[in-house]
C-alpha cells in the first residue's frame, strides 16, 4: 500500500512533537512550519532528495540513507543531526548547540568550522583531505575512510579516535585523556614525528591497533548481528507486513492481487 506522505501531515494536530516517516519509500516532505512544538524529525530510509526548512524547536533530525544532496540551514535548537549515506557534498553552517553530527559515507571534502558545544563527530567514509580546528568540548571523532594525511592538533577531552584507513604519514602529540585510539590501514611505517616517537614505537602501535581492531571484530560480532536485526530489519519487516493493512480489504477486493501488492 503507498503512503501518501501529505495526507499522513496533513492529519497530524499542529501540536505535535515527534514526525516518524521513516522507511515510507516517500520522496518529499511537504512544509513543517505550522508544527511550532516539532522537536524530533526521522525520515530515514527514503527517497528523499531535500527536506524543508526545519522548525525553529527542532531538536534532532534523523535523514540517514536518502538521496539528499544539501541540507537547509540548521535551526538555533538542533542538537542532533545524522544524515549519514546521502549524497552530500557540503554541510551548512553549524548552529551552536549542536552535540552529535553523523555525516558519513556522503561526498563530502570539506567541513564547516565545528561549534564549541559539539561532542561527537563522525565523518567517516568521505574524501576530506583534512579536518577543521577540533572544538574543546569534542569527545568522540571518527574520520576513518577518509584521504587525510595529517590531523589537527587533539584537544584535551578527546576520549575516543578513529582514524583508520586514510594516508596519514604524521600524527599529533597524543593527549593523556585518549582512552581508545584506532589507526588501522595507514601508513604509519613512514610517520617522521618531532616530538616523542621513533619508528620503533610507531611500529608497535601499528600492531597493537590491528589487534585491537580484530580483537573487537570477534568480540562483539554477535552483538553486531543482533543489532542489525533489531535495530532495522525485524522493524522494517515488521512494518511492511502488519496485518493492520488487511483492515483495508472489502467484498470488492481481490485477494489474490492484494496480497501480491503487500
Amino acid at each position: 500500500m503507498n503512503f501518501n506522505i501529505k495526507n499522513y501531515i496533513n492529519s497530524l494536530p499542529d501540536d505535535t512533537e515527534i514526525i516518524d516517516v521513516q522507511n515510507r519509500d516517500i520522496t518529499y516532505i511537504p512544509d513543517l512550519s505550522r508544527f511550532k512544538n516539532l522537536k524530533t524529525l526521522m525520515c530515514s530510509f527514503n527517497l528523499l532528495t531535500y527536506l524543508p526548512k526545519l522548525t525553529e524547536k527542532l531538536e534532532y533530525l534523523d535523514c540517514s540513507y536518502n538521496q539528499i544532496n544539501a541540507l537547509p540551514a540548521l535551526n538555533k535548537s538542533l542538537k542532533y543531526l545524522d544524515c549519514f549515506e546521502n549524497q552530500l557534498t557540503h554541510l551548512p553552517i553549524l548552529n551552536k548547540d549542536l552535540i552529535t553530527l553523523i555525516c558519513s559515507n556522503n561526498f563530502l571534502k570539506t567541513l564547516p568550522e565545528l561549534n564549541e558545544n559539539l561532542e561527537l563527530l563522525d565523518c567517516s567514509g568521505n574524501q576530506l583531505f583534512n579536518l577543521p580546528f577540533l572544538n574543546k568540548n569534542l569527545e568522540i571523532l571518527n574520520c576513518s575512510g577518509n584521504d587525510l594525511i595529517k590531523l589537527p592538533y587533539l584537544n584535551d577531552n578527546l576520549k575516543n579516535l578513529n582514524c583508520s584507513f586514510n594516508k596519514l604519514y604524521s600524527f599529533p602529540f597524543i593527549n593523556k585523556n585518549l582512552t581508545e585510539m584506532i589507526c588501522y590501514d595507514n601508513p604509519l611505517d613512514e610517520i617522521i614525528d618531532n616530538r616523542d616517537y621513533n619508528k620503533n614505537i610507531i611500529t608497535e602501535i601499528k600492531i597493537l591497533n590491528n589487534f585491537i581492531f580484530m580483537f573487537y571484530c570477534l568480540k562483539f560480532k554477535k552483538q553486531f548481528r543482533d543489532w542489525l536485526w533489531i535495530k532495522i530489519r525485524e522493524p522494517k519487516i515488521k512494518d511492511k507486513y502488519k496485518p493492520d493493512y488487511l483492515n483495508n480489504l472489502d467484498e470488492n477486493t481481490n485477494l489474490e492481487d492484494y496480497l501480491n501488492n503487500w
